[in-house]
């Protein structure tokens, strides 16, 4: 077995790169029967990122990758955290793959002065695959559940969630994001950072400006993202209250995934969150024949929201552990 660095931005690891890519679907296949895994397009344009620090590491037997680990950095952030991934490809597990490349992980976490590890491991509702045991075995603890949800577009018409638009308020059905909506979109994201539940993450809050909402929409159009978003705007004041996003690409297949949905404060309890995603569901049904399927994760006692989206016609379809760990500092 050897242990090597991979990059997705050396041109002369571009096929390593794929491979490494691939391990982390294939793990999930094979774990699952499906894969949320992003795609090796998806992970060389977030290497990109530079407010974010990446390794990557692939474990090659005999010229074909089995595993595959890495570890990020906010550089802008939650200062003091780190995110990592782990996957091994079924006939090579229980061989101590999975411990060495968390070893380099929390090696590398250490040396950039992170002080928590995360990781997530997603699963069938109750089964209990492989990485559950291995992060437990590990010294992690369980620190948030998310519920995944999946809305069938193909007999959906949205008459059973047919909510009226809220009196004293518009919708703005959009495709991609102008730059007269960045400041708004940038105020949204920081108040996602407080407002929606973490569980037992010990996450902190972010701080958004345009140029990091400009930096973030060129990365999405190098992944081949198309944006849909709704716009609430109180008729009143002008103001924005509140909004919704979906992403595809192609290399998706038949999926779409929902971003966040955010409702000011001071607007709640109006029905928003509900009419935001109808409306953006329905622009999409009638826009893009390719997408089968919206898929959406939401903490598990986010309530409101989960009771939104069963309304709306989701149906739960699997979940996602979060797990922490609290590192020991280097030395």
């Amino acid at each position: 077995m050897e242990f090597v660095r991979v990059s997705g931005l050396e041109p002369d690891q571009s096929e390593l790169f794929e491979a490494w890519a691939q391990v982390f679907i294939d793990a999930a296949l094979a774990d699952n029967g499906e894969s949320d895994e992003r795609s090796a397009t998806d992970l060389r344009e977030m290497e990109r990122n530079p407010d974010v620090g990446r390794r990557l590491m692939a474990v090659v037997d005999e010229g074909r990758v089995v595993a595959g680990a890495s570890v990020m950095f906010p550089l802008q952030d939650n200062l003091t955290h780190s995110f990592a991934t782990i996957a091994v490809l079924p006939e090579f597990r229980r061989r101590g793959l999975g411990t060495r490349l968390l070893d380099w992980i929390e090696e590398q976490a250490r040396e950039q002065g992170r002080a928590t590890l995360q990781m997530h491991f997603n699963a069938r509702p109750g089964a209990r695959p492989a990485g559950f045991a291995f992060a437990e075995q590990c010294g992690f603890s369980l620190a948030q559940r998310l519920v995944r949800n999946d809305l069938d577009l193909s007999s959906w018409t949205g008459a059973d969630a047919n909510v009226p638009v809220p009196e004293g308020y518009r919708l703005v059905a959009e495709v991609g994001l102008p730059p007269e909506r960045q400041a708004d979109y940038a105020r949204f994201q920081e108040a996602i950072t407080t407002d929606i539940p973490l569980g037992g993450l010990a996450l902190e809050p972010e701080v958004w400006d345009v140029e990091r909402v400009g930096a973030l929409s060129a990365r999405l159009e190098a992944m081949g993202r198309t944006r849909w978003l709704v716009w609430a705007e109180h008729e009143g004041s002008g103001e924005c209250a509140g909004f919704t996003e979906v992403q595809w690409a192609p290399d998706l297949g038949p999926i779409a995934y929902q971003q966040d949905t955010l409702v000011h404060r001071d607007h709640r309890g109006h029905g928003l969150g509900m009419a935001l995603k109808r409306v953006n569901a329905a622009q999409i049904a009638a826009g893009q024949p390719a997408i089968a399927t919206i898929r959406t994760w939401n903490a598990d006692d986010n309530t409101h929201m989960l009771a939104v989206n069963a309304a709306l016609g989701y149906v739960v379809g699997s979940e996602m552990l979060e797990w922490q760990k609290l590192l020991r500092p280097a030395g």
